[in-house]
């Protein structure tokens, strides 16, 4: 319904799931200032999202290189909704925030979660707009279940490309190095 043309995704896996690896954070084999080695420590990615407490204090962080052409890339966080361990269009909802790919070199990008928008919702079966039915329409930090970078093109048949490297949550202020 816009100037926007979808050109494809990536998706996470589904965060609440504890069995998979990549679902906690890890700290590597370090020297503490004594001189200790401290072993690897795993800690669970959703329980540190939901330290944050409410949508303005969690911060999702993405280092984002661009080559000026214009396309977007839509950093979705989607929310299990009914609780039952799956996302599904409709009865869940995602909010999401664009980037527009206007710039040249790396860049951070650290978008706060309340700052996200509900991302529309277009009934496949009847192309309805379901959008504002879809959900419970809050943002709700404990149903997050996974993320997804899309990317877009401004004009059809234009250049797109999605380079993305280390996306983080920081609970309290943005990502810093």
């Amino acid at each position: 319904t816009g100037p926007d043309y979808y050109i494809g995704r990536l998706m996470s896996v589904n965060l609440r799931n504890p069995n998979i690896p990549s679902n906690k954070i890890t700290f590597g084999n370090l020297p503490d200032i004594c001189g200790n080695t401290t072993g690897l420590i795993g800690k669970d990615i959703v329980n540190f999202m939901e330290k944050a407490v409410t949508p303005d204090s969690l911060f999702f962080n993405v280092f984002v290189y661009g080559n000026g052409d214009g396309s977007k890339i839509n950093y979705t966080i989607k929310e299990d909704d009914d609780q039952n361990g799956t996302y599904v269009d409709g009865i869940d909802e995602s909010y999401e925030k664009p980037i527009v790919v206007d710039f040249f070199g790396w860049k951070l990008f650290s978008l706060r979660y309340s700052d996200f928008t509900k991302a529309q919702y277009r009934n496949s079966d009847t192309g309805k707009d379901e959008t504002a039915t879809s959900g419970n329409k809050s943002k709700d930090i404990n149903h997050i279940i996974n993320v997804q970078f899309g990317l877009v093109s401004g004009t059809l048949g234009g250049k797109a490309q999605m380079i993305i490297d280390v996306p983080t949550v920081s609970v309290g202020k943005p990502f810093s190095y």
